[in-house]
Protein backbone atom coordinates (compact mmCIF):
# COMPACT_ATOMS: atom_id res chain seq x y z
CA UNK A 1 0.00 0.00 0.00
CA UNK A 2 2.74 2.45 0.97
CA UNK A 3 4.71 1.49 -2.12
CA UNK A 4 1.76 2.23 -4.39
CA UNK A 5 1.23 5.63 -2.71
CA UNK A 6 4.86 6.61 -3.13
CA UNK A 7 4.80 5.41 -6.74
CA UNK A 8 1.63 7.40 -7.36
CA UNK A 9 3.08 10.55 -5.77
CA UNK A 10 6.28 10.21 -7.81
CA UNK A 11 4.20 9.84 -10.99
CA UNK A 12 2.29 13.01 -10.08
CA UNK A 13 5.58 14.82 -9.48
CA UNK A 14 6.96 13.67 -12.84
CA UNK A 15 3.79 14.74 -14.65
CA UNK A 16 4.00 18.15 -12.96
CA UNK A 17 7.60 18.54 -14.08
CA UNK A 18 6.65 17.55 -17.64
CA UNK A 19 3.94 20.23 -17.65
CA UNK A 20 6.45 22.80 -16.44
CA UNK A 21 8.95 21.82 -19.14
CA UNK A 22 6.23 21.84 -21.81
CA UNK A 23 5.32 25.39 -20.79
CA UNK A 24 8.96 26.43 -21.21
CA UNK A 25 9.44 27.19 -17.53
CA UNK A 26 12.00 24.50 -16.75
CA UNK A 27 14.81 26.67 -15.39
CA UNK A 28 12.55 29.17 -13.64
CA UNK A 29 10.72 26.43 -11.72
CA UNK A 30 13.71 24.14 -11.15
CA UNK A 31 14.15 25.50 -7.63
CA UNK A 32 10.56 24.70 -6.69
CA UNK A 33 10.50 21.58 -4.57
CA UNK A 34 7.69 19.09 -4.93
CA UNK A 35 6.17 18.48 -1.51
CA UNK A 36 5.74 14.76 -0.91
CA UNK A 37 2.30 13.55 0.01
CA UNK A 38 3.53 12.25 3.35
CA UNK A 39 3.95 15.84 4.57
CA UNK A 40 0.20 16.44 4.35
CA UNK A 41 -2.02 15.40 7.20
CA UNK A 42 -5.69 14.58 7.39
CA UNK A 43 -5.84 15.38 11.10
CA UNK A 44 -7.97 18.47 11.70
CA UNK A 45 -6.30 21.47 13.28
CA UNK A 46 -7.05 21.97 16.96
CA UNK A 47 -9.76 24.50 17.76
CA UNK A 48 -8.65 27.80 19.24
CA UNK A 49 -9.40 28.51 22.87
CA UNK A 50 -11.63 31.42 21.87
CA UNK A 51 -13.92 29.08 19.92
CA UNK A 52 -14.09 26.56 22.75
CA UNK A 53 -14.96 29.18 25.37
CA UNK A 54 -17.32 31.10 23.10
CA UNK A 55 -20.87 30.92 24.49
CA UNK A 56 -22.25 31.59 21.01
CA UNK A 57 -20.45 28.63 19.42
CA UNK A 58 -23.40 26.25 19.84
CA UNK A 59 -26.04 28.77 18.75
CA UNK A 60 -27.34 29.01 15.20
CA UNK A 61 -25.87 31.97 13.32
CA UNK A 62 -29.09 34.00 13.23
CA UNK A 63 -29.44 33.88 17.02
CA UNK A 64 -25.99 35.35 17.71
CA UNK A 65 -25.79 39.06 18.54
CA UNK A 66 -22.86 40.00 16.29
CA UNK A 67 -22.25 43.37 17.97
CA UNK A 68 -22.12 41.85 21.47
CA UNK A 69 -19.87 39.04 20.26
CA UNK A 70 -17.45 41.46 18.60
CA UNK A 71 -17.37 43.60 21.73
CA UNK A 72 -16.79 40.53 23.94
CA UNK A 73 -13.92 39.35 21.72
CA UNK A 74 -12.32 42.80 21.79
CA UNK A 75 -12.69 43.44 18.08
CA UNK A 76 -12.53 47.07 16.98
CA UNK A 77 -15.82 48.63 15.96
CA UNK A 78 -16.40 50.75 12.89
CA UNK A 79 -15.81 54.47 13.31
CA UNK A 80 -18.81 56.48 14.40
CA UNK A 81 -19.97 59.42 12.31
CA UNK A 82 -18.93 61.80 15.10
CA UNK A 83 -15.25 61.33 14.19
CA UNK A 84 -15.78 63.17 10.91
CA UNK A 85 -15.36 66.92 10.66
CA UNK A 86 -18.71 68.46 9.70
CA UNK A 87 -18.41 70.25 6.38
CA UNK A 88 -20.76 72.52 4.51
CA UNK A 89 -21.93 69.76 2.14
CA UNK A 90 -22.83 67.47 5.04
CA UNK A 91 -24.74 70.23 6.81
CA UNK A 92 -26.63 71.27 3.69
CA UNK A 93 -27.51 67.70 2.73
CA UNK A 94 -28.82 67.01 6.22
CA UNK A 95 -30.86 70.22 6.36
CA UNK A 96 -32.24 69.55 2.86
CA UNK A 97 -33.61 66.23 4.08
CA UNK A 98 -34.90 67.69 7.35
CA UNK A 99 -36.70 70.55 5.59
CA UNK A 100 -38.24 68.09 3.12
CA UNK A 101 -39.58 65.86 5.88
CA UNK A 102 -40.70 68.87 7.92
CA UNK A 103 -42.53 70.50 5.02
CA UNK A 104 -44.20 67.23 4.08
CA UNK A 105 -45.32 66.63 7.66
CA UNK A 106 -46.56 70.22 7.96
CA UNK A 107 -48.54 69.86 4.74
CA UNK A 108 -50.25 66.65 5.83
CA UNK A 109 -50.84 67.71 9.44
CA UNK A 110 -52.15 71.10 8.29
CA UNK A 111 -54.54 69.40 5.88
CA UNK A 112 -55.78 67.02 8.56
CA UNK A 113 -56.18 69.88 11.04
CA UNK A 114 -58.12 71.92 8.50
CA UNK A 115 -60.40 68.95 7.77
CA UNK A 116 -61.25 68.23 11.41
CA UNK A 117 -61.05 71.78 12.80
CA UNK A 118 -64.30 73.34 14.04
CA UNK A 119 -63.10 76.76 12.83
CA UNK A 120 -64.07 78.19 9.45
CA UNK A 121 -61.51 79.68 7.06
CA UNK A 122 -62.78 83.20 7.76
CA UNK A 123 -62.20 82.76 11.50
CA UNK A 124 -58.60 81.58 10.91
CA UNK A 125 -57.89 84.53 8.59
CA UNK A 126 -59.34 86.98 11.14
CA UNK A 127 -57.19 85.41 13.87
CA UNK A 128 -54.02 85.82 11.78
CA UNK A 129 -54.87 89.45 10.93
CA UNK A 130 -55.43 90.23 14.61
CA UNK A 131 -51.80 89.30 15.44
CA UNK A 132 -49.11 92.01 15.70
CA UNK A 133 -47.14 92.63 12.46
CA UNK A 134 -43.88 91.37 13.97
CA UNK A 135 -45.49 88.01 14.81
CA UNK A 136 -46.97 87.77 11.32
CA UNK A 137 -43.55 88.54 9.77
CA UNK A 138 -41.82 85.96 12.00
CA UNK A 139 -44.42 83.32 11.16
CA UNK A 140 -44.20 83.98 7.43
CA UNK A 141 -40.39 83.97 7.54
CA UNK A 142 -40.40 80.71 9.53
CA UNK A 143 -42.64 79.06 6.94
CA UNK A 144 -40.91 80.59 3.90
CA UNK A 145 -37.29 79.84 4.85
CA UNK A 146 -37.50 76.02 4.69
CA UNK A 147 -39.57 76.19 1.50
CA UNK A 148 -37.12 78.46 -0.31
CA UNK A 149 -34.08 76.59 1.04
CA UNK A 150 -35.45 73.17 0.09
CA UNK A 151 -36.42 74.40 -3.37
CA UNK A 152 -32.99 75.91 -4.07
CA UNK A 153 -31.05 72.91 -2.78
CA UNK A 154 -33.30 70.69 -4.88
CA UNK A 155 -32.40 72.70 -7.98
CA UNK A 156 -28.73 72.42 -7.02
CA UNK A 157 -29.07 68.62 -6.81
CA UNK A 158 -30.74 68.58 -10.23
CA UNK A 159 -27.79 70.54 -11.64
CA UNK A 160 -25.41 68.06 -10.02
CA UNK A 161 -27.33 65.21 -11.65
CA UNK A 162 -26.34 66.65 -15.03
CA UNK A 163 -22.66 66.46 -14.02
CA UNK A 164 -22.18 70.22 -13.68
CA UNK A 165 -20.75 72.21 -10.77
CA UNK A 166 -19.19 69.19 -9.08
CA UNK A 167 -15.81 70.71 -8.26
CA UNK A 168 -15.11 71.46 -4.62
CA UNK A 169 -14.97 75.20 -5.30
CA UNK A 170 -18.33 75.19 -7.12
CA UNK A 171 -19.96 73.06 -4.42
CA UNK A 172 -18.90 75.49 -1.69
CA UNK A 173 -19.75 78.61 -3.71
CA UNK A 174 -23.20 77.29 -4.64
CA UNK A 175 -23.77 76.41 -0.98
CA UNK A 176 -22.99 79.95 0.16
CA UNK A 177 -25.15 81.36 -2.65
CA UNK A 178 -28.07 79.13 -1.63
CA UNK A 179 -27.82 80.18 2.01
CA UNK A 180 -27.85 83.87 1.07
CA UNK A 181 -30.62 83.44 -1.51
CA UNK A 182 -32.71 81.46 0.98
CA UNK A 183 -32.52 84.22 3.58
CA UNK A 184 -33.29 86.93 1.01
CA UNK A 185 -36.11 84.94 -0.60
CA UNK A 186 -37.69 84.13 2.75
CA UNK A 187 -37.48 87.79 3.82
CA UNK A 188 -39.05 88.87 0.52
CA UNK A 189 -41.91 86.39 0.90
CA UNK A 190 -42.43 87.39 4.55
CA UNK A 191 -42.75 91.07 3.60
CA UNK A 192 -45.46 90.35 1.00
Amino acid sequence: MFASRSLQSSRVAVSQLNLIRAAGLGRQCAAVAVIPRSKFTTTPAPRRAVDVNDPDAAKPTLEVDAYAKSERLGRPSSPHFTIYQIQQQMYMSLTHRITGVGLGALFYLGGIWYAVSPYSSAEVVNLVHSLPPSVIFAGKFTLALPMVYHSLTGVRHLIWDTGRMLTVKNVYNSGYAIMAASALGAAYLAIQ
